[in-house]
């Protein structure tokens, strides 16, 4: 595997894992428990952004449910053709939901980020 890729995979689960941690909660019982990722696939690069070589941007805001899924995906991209990826990607990401008081509970308000790039090599 690329050894790119693989840097850009760790970033985007350390980006993610610091997106689930920030809160305004304050755990003052054993029966707090934050939102914590379970299933986190990076979202495919298009065909269609390789061939026309763009490189991009995807910001999206999602909430947890009780169950741990994502709902309310709402993504912002620099170019259209990475809106899908990006949501099918964050559509497929599971999580262990927040516990507040001993029951599951919606996290709202989760934010993180694609960098979509390729890798160009240049041949002389």
């Amino acid at each position: 595997m690329n050894s790119w890729f693989k840097l850009t995979v760790v970033l985007l689960a350390t980006l993610l894992m610091s997106a689930c941690a920030a809160t305004n909660d304050s755990p003052n019982s054993v029966d707090y428990q934050n939102a914590s990722p379970i299933s986190i696939p990076t979202p495919a690069y298009p065909a269609a952004a390789t061939h026309r070589n763009l490189h991009g941007q995807c910001d999206v805001e999602f909430d947890i449910d009780p169950q741990g899924q994502t709902q309310n995906i709402m993504v912002s991209c620099d170019h259209e053709v990475f809106v899908q990826p990006a949501r099918e990607a964050i559509e497929n990401w599971r999580y262990n939901p927040r516990i507040r008081n001993g029951e599951a509970t919606w996290r709202n308000g989760v934010v993180t980020s694609f960098d979509f790039r390729t890798l160009a090599i240049e041949l002389y």
